[in-house]
């Protein structure tokens, strides 16, 4: 394949077409090219046009391959590490990040939360360290103007943004949460992922809404919120959810937003990934 600035122009302008036979062909051509020698090309290619979008489809496409392999690895746990996952997830983005520095950031919330507890906790103590520390100190929020940003379910994102949806800010909470064995689980309720913070099998906890600033919910009032959605409130959509149904409904929220705003590969590989996630859940 061409590398000079000169030839990349020309293949730049073969590449301006729809998918046709010989773009396929060229595609299968640049998935041997050094990553920076693709970037170099999609920095010269114009952002109008269909180059620009073959190239971030080659680029997309080598990323998916060279996270195969910990994603696997991931799918065959028993519990998936939802950390982990969430990470290998959001590098599926187009924002770079370094994994440790995000882990270090998550440590030092639980730190913070830890200090706040003085070694007790108890129920209040540990809800309202959990809030005071996310949302009091951290302002992690809800993003209700830009709900159907990507950006809005990646881990890191998240966390530079400090802007998210219900499950990726209930994500932090508990991945925070974990790392203190603080009694808190995710629970998928239709529309609006929600958190429990306490025992559920005495009962006893309070169900709390991260995208919302940590509000604490009764069940009566949950329960209308669902009747307002078009459903019926069953006792299923109150039980926990684990670690791997966390990821799985991760997942499907992206392949959702990637098929409505037209990004038909990345939906696709990233279905693939929930069908190998789920399928091991199985065995």
């Amino acid at each position: 394949m061409a590398t000079t600035p000169k030839d990349m122009q020309a293949l730049l302008r073969l590449l301006d077409d729809p998918e046709t036979s010989h773009v396929r062909l060229i595609k299968q051509q640049l998935q041997r090219w050094p990553a920076q020698d693709l970037e170099a090309l999609r920095a010269l290619s114009p952002e109008q046009g269909q180059a620009r979008g073959h190239i971030d489809s080659v680029l997309e496409g080598l990323r998916f391959d060279a996270l195969e392999g910990r994603w696997r690895q991931i799918c065959r746990q028993a519990p998936v590490d939802l950390e982990s996952a969430l990470l290998v997830v959001a590098h599926t983005g187009q924002a770079p990040f370094d994994e440790a520095d995000v882990r270090a950031r998550l440590s030092a919330l639980a730190d913070r939360v830890g200090q706040r507890l003085a070694g007790d906790r108890a129920f209040d103590t540990g809800l309202d360290a959990l809030a005071a520390v996310l949302h009091g100190e951290e302002r992690l929020r809800g993003n209700p103007t830009d709900y159907y940003n990507p950006e809005n379910s990646y881990l890191p994102s998240v966390l530079t943004r400090r802007l998210g949806i219900p499950i990726s800010l209930s994500s932090i909470a508990i991945i925070v949460g974990q790392r203190l064995d603080l009694p808190i689980c995710g629970i998928g309720t239709p529309g609006h992922f929600l958190c429990f913070y306490g025992d559920l099998s005495v009962p006893s906890g309070v169900f709390v809404d991260p995208f919302d600033g940590f509000a604490r919910l009764s069940r009566a009032g949950i329960e209308d919120r669902i009747r307002a959605g078009g459903h019926r409130p069953e006792p299923w959509m109150f039980a926990p959810v684990n670690e791997r149904e966390i990821a799985a409904r991760t997942l499907r929220n992206l392949i959702a937003l990637h098929r409505t705003q037209g990004r038909r590969g990345q939906a696709e590989r990233l279905l693939r990934w929930l069908e190998l996630l789920v399928s091991h859940g199985q065995g």
